[in-house]
């Protein structure tokens, strides 16, 4: 498991091609596309790439992060100055019902909060 952030992948585009047709049922299990449909394939992936590479998405900066929606908000602002993402949280249960409006809640799980942590509280359906 990675714990640096970095993600190495040595796939190529024949690997990712051969994957896709075999997914959609164009080929099967130990065949290799034939060079006419390989060169489709590729360039189909190229216009994909650079469709997304217009729209500023770049596969090398994707992450995968977590954003809490709030009721009746209908839109987002995502990045450094925008509404707050977390690329990880813990979950946890509180040790009784807590009050409508307490300032404090006490938890029934181990954890350490430090400066800016970010706590989110979620009503069970059970007790809606």
């Amino acid at each position: 498991m990675a714990t640096s952030g970095l993600v190495s992948c040595n796939y190529t585009c024949g690997d990712l091609i051969k994957s896709a047709m075999q997914s959609i049922g164009a080929l099967g299990g130990g065949e290799t596309p034939i060079a006419g449909d390989y060169e489709d394939c590729l360039r189909k992936l190229n216009f994909l790439i650079q469709g997304w590479k217009a729209k500023g998405i770049g596969l090398w900066l994707r992450r995968e992060a977590t954003l809490f929606l709030g009721k009746g908000q209908k839109g987002y602002k995502i990045g450094p100055t925008g509404d707050h993402c977390t690329l990880s949280f813990s979950t946890g249960t509180t040790s009784a019902a807590a009050a409508s409006g307490a300032s404090t809640i006490t938890v029934t799980d181990d954890y350490t909060l430090v400066d800016l942590d970010g706590v989110c509280l979620s009503q069970s359906a059970a007790s809606a």
